[in-house]
């Protein structure tokens, strides 16, 4: 009984003793470590996963837009639209109207004030 009693008080001073204390706390800090470590990753692996999806929802979109252009293409009205829209090539008797942006120097101001001046501003331009 004695044994048994001394055994206790020795393996009661292990636990107890500031060896032991200073083990398990390099113990947790190792593991908190590992875990804040793993929970990165992780919110990395997903931030990744959440692009590919996205990238992949893209490229669905796109390979739709190319299969309808496929089947545009493979009727006849496909092919003329495709041929006027690429080329601006056009029926025979129909005109072409093409549209152009006004150059930059040019202000709507100035537009404005040749309106107003009429014909004597006109030919005062002329001279």
């Amino acid at each position: 009984m004695e044994r048994r009693i001394r055994k206790e008080r020795v393996l009661s001073k292990i636990v107890r003793s500031p060896l032991s204390y200073l083990a398990l706390l390099i113990l947790l800090a190792i593991f908190s470590y590992s875990a804040i470590n793993t929970y990165n990753k992780s919110k990395i692996a997903k931030e990744k996963t959440r692009q590919v999806e996205e990238e992949l929802r893209k490229l669905k979109e796109q390979e739709l837009g190319l299969s309808e252009s496929i089947n545009d293409m493979n009727t006849p009205f496909g092919v003329e639209k495709s041929l006027r829209e690429k080329f601006g090539i056009i029926k025979q008797g129909e005109e072409s109207i093409i549209i152009i942006d006004p150059p930059e120097n040019v202000s709507e101001s100035n537009i404005q004030e040749e309106q107003k001046a009429g014909i004597f501003g006109f030919l005062k331009s002329m001279f």
